[in-house]
């Protein structure tokens, strides 16, 4: 994953709490953490031709310009629901409000 990638990341997020970076076998997992709660909030996959970034379990990209409402609405639908199972159900959300 790129410096400069992770950089501006970190500075969208930063209101949220402490980002991480831990890399995986095919992508790298952005993981927040705030107060004593941390939370795997995106996805980051590097291919040879395409690069993306999306929420866990979902295969929409997200812009750089959206992240921080996003992962907002992310952590919220996540205190009451099942993200691998209503992921569906968020993305609607998400599409709703133009976010997506």
């Amino acid at each position: 994953m790129d410096k400069e990638i992770k950089k501006q990341i970190q500075e969208i997020l930063k209101p949220l709490g402490k980002v991480s970076f831990k890399p995986n076998r095919s992508y790298v997992a952005i993981w927040l953490k705030n107060k004593k709660q941390e939370d795997l909030i995106l996805c980051f996959f590097q291919g040879k031709k395409k690069v993306r970034l999306c929420l866990p379990w979902s295969t929409i990209d997200i812009t750089n310009k959206n992240i921080l409402a996003i992962v907002t609405e992310f952590l919220a639908f996540k205190k009451g629901n099942s993200i691998s199972k209503n992921i569906k159900a968020l993305e609607k959300i998400l599409k709703e409000k133009d976010l997506i």
